[in-house]
């Protein structure tokens, strides 16, 4: 279920309170025809940290299974969390790097 697109603003608490959320980066415009990988980070202020690297779609922080997220993390009020976005022009994170793209954001 998507419940929010990140643009950088805050992140009300009541809608991610009880909840397990994972992250999908999802190339747009000319990128979308050329990826093939991605490299994906996750890190909070408290210390947590997560990579994952996604050779196809879904481009997901988490993983997936046939398309299904992996159960990601609950977020914590109070938290900044930045995300970090690597696309490639070739499997296994090779090639030509299409973007370098990092996303914070603070759950309130």
């Amino acid at each position: 279920e998507r419940i929010v697109t990140l643009d950088g603003s805050p992140v009300p608490f009541s809608l991610v309170e009880n909840k397990v959320v994972s992250f999908q980066a999802v190339p747009v415009g000319v990128l979308e025809s050329s990826v093939e990988s991605a490299a994906l980070q996750i890190q909070n202020n408290q210390g947590y940290s997560n990579s994952q690297n996604e050779n196809r779609r879904p481009y997901s922080f988490y993983g997936d299974t046939r398309g299904d997220f992996v159960n990601g993390i609950s977020l914590s009020a109070g938290s900044t969390y930045t995300l970090r976005v690597r696309f490639y022009s070739e499997n296994r994170q090779a090639g030509e790097q299409l973007l370098d793209e990092v996303l914070s954001f603070t759950v309130q």
